[in-house]
């Protein structure tokens, strides 16, 4: 429930920024997928591959933009990473999956070109408690960077990204994931 209403309220924020008449000017879309690997950089853990997909709104606000977007993280062998004291990530298989919103800071238009931003955000990962039969969602946060190249005359953009991820801010869980992805996106 709690994510639900932190999902719902940041949607609406982002709406706000949408609609605001005072803001006159183009908003921007953009979709796209993404993959690569993620490693631990807590634990000799193996490393894990990444793929997910994103939506990204670009306000007539300068230099900013926000994406909504969704990861599945896998492991052959998650062995260490995913354990840690009483918390141990909700597996799905051999991953988990994680869900997130960013703040885009830098040229994030769908303008030709070769386009630098930095990534500032939240995510929320599912725990597993030991000892009980539900699980948690812990409110975690990420910092990054960016760079997309989009050709002219065309719409889509060529992304890589280099991203540290805290999937737990209060302490319970400390472990931090490096991820590095390459994508592309759709700009409308």
């Amino acid at each position: 429930m709690r994510h639900s209403i932190q999902v719902l309220t940041t949607a609406l924020v982002l709406l706000a920024f949408v609609a605001t008449p005072a803001l006159a000017g183009p908003v921007e879309f953009a979709v796209g997928a993404y993959g690569g690997m993620n490693l631990s950089l807590e634990h000799d853990a193996s490393a894990g591959t990444v793929i997910g997909a994103k939506v990204r709104v670009v306000p007539p606000i300068p230099m900013v933009g926000f994406e909504a977007w969704y990861a599945h993280f896998g492991y052959e062998n998650p062995g260490e990473m995913v354990a840690q004291d009483e918390l141990s990530l909700a597996l799905d298989g051999e991953g988990f999956n994680m869900w997130g919103i960013d703040a885009l800071i830098g040229t994030v238009r769908g303008v030709a070109g070769f386009k630098w931003y930095g990534i500032v955000g939240v995510n929320s990962a599912e725990f597993d408690e030991f000892g009980k039969n539900e699980t948690k969602r812990k409110l975690g946060g990420e910092l990054g960077f960016g760079l997309e190249i989009t050709p002219p005359a065309l719409s889509l953009g060529i992304e890589g990204r280099g991203t540290v991820i805290f999937p737990d801010l209060s302490g319970d869980f400390t472990e931090k994931l490096l991820t590095v992805t390459v994508g592309l996106n759709y700009h409308f």
